[in-house]
């Protein structure tokens, strides 16, 4: 198997030829495009969101998916997201900028000012959540409450 290929994954089950996202370890070399190329599909919404995202990314460098979404108010329109992301950025699986997106030809480890968009990954007690919950009145957590910051005491929180 080539090394290149080695980094994509099959993000729709469904239809593979769709939502082919591009993974790569913090030390790997940066990719300049998707192994692809630019997005295949005739499909003129897919077009332009790919034009959007790529506006965006040349603003906003690095990413979250739940920071894509809430940027372009996507609500509804997920599944043309997905498959037009990879094709605009790519995704580090470990390190610093783990879980989000970048833009192709983009080295986050190369720039300092990006370690304001280093992530942290920890898990919250189920009994915390249920606080949080009460507090905030709302359910936190999983797809009920996407995109939304809580401050609570100075610490904010984003599901």
């Amino acid at each position: 198997e080539d090394t290149e290929n080695k980094h994509i994954q099959e993000a729709n089950s469904r239809n593979p030829d769709k939502g082919l996202a591009y993974f790569i370890n913090i030390e790997d070399p940066v990719p300049e495009q998707h192994p692809r190329g630019e997005y295949p599909y005739d499909n003129e919404r897919g077009v332009v969101l790919v034009r959007l995202l790529k506006k965006l990314f040349s603003i906003i460098p690095i990413m979250t998916r739940e920071q894509i979404e809430t940027y372009l108010n996507l609500e509804g329109r997920v599944h043309l997201f997905k498959s037009c992301l990879p094709y605009v950025a790519y995704n580090l699986v470990k390190g610093p900028f783990r879980q989000v997106w970048v833009r192709y030809g983009f080295d986050p480890k190369k720039d300092p000012s990006t370690a304001i968009y280093q992530t942290i990954h920890f898990r919250v007690a189920s009994k915390v959540v249920q606080d949080i919950t009460e507090r905030v009145g709302r359910k936190v957590g999983g797809t009920v409450s996407r995109s939304k910051m809580v401050d609570l005491d100075g610490l904010r929180v984003c599901d």
